[in-house]
């Protein structure tokens, strides 16, 4: 049985193909069976980009667990819409990855799913429920 971990490493971050992760040199690409997650052109390896889906999971976290919950079939779910961001380059990023839901357009939110416990990660996205 797989874990959380590589249930959205399969699922949301890796394509359907089988290739580790999405990144903004590979667009345009085809629509996918799954939300994905898209990433800067700086990560290199699937490591990272997990680590970076783990830290987004820790924002939405964090930002979310003070408001009242949502639940789907017994689970608690949690949605954060992100800012555009700016690096120290100056450039402009927009976007956690494609929301499958909405016709594999770019979102700029990420939906995180618990157990009942609040704790145990069931499975994260880009884009709503």
């Amino acid at each position: 049985m797989e874990d959380a971990l590589q249930h959205i490493t399969k699922r949301h971050i890796n394509l359907d193909d089988g290739t580790p992760f999405l990144t903004q040199t590979m667009l345009p690409v085809l629509n996918q069976g799954a939300s994905k997650y898209l990433f800067q052109d700086n990560v290199k390896n699937l490591q990272t980009a997990q680590e970076l889906v783990q830290i987004a999971n820790r924002i939405v976290f964090d930002a979310a667990k003070n408001k009242s919950p949502n639940w789907s079939y017994g689970n608690i779910v949690m949605t954060v819409a992100f800012p555009p961001i700016l690096d120290p380059n100056g450039s402009i990023h927009v976007g956690m990855g494609f929301d499958y839901k909405r016709g594999f357009m770019p979102t700029t939110s990420i939906t995180l799913v618990l157990a009942a416990n609040c704790k145990d990660v069931i499975t994260s996205y880009p884009g709503r429920p």
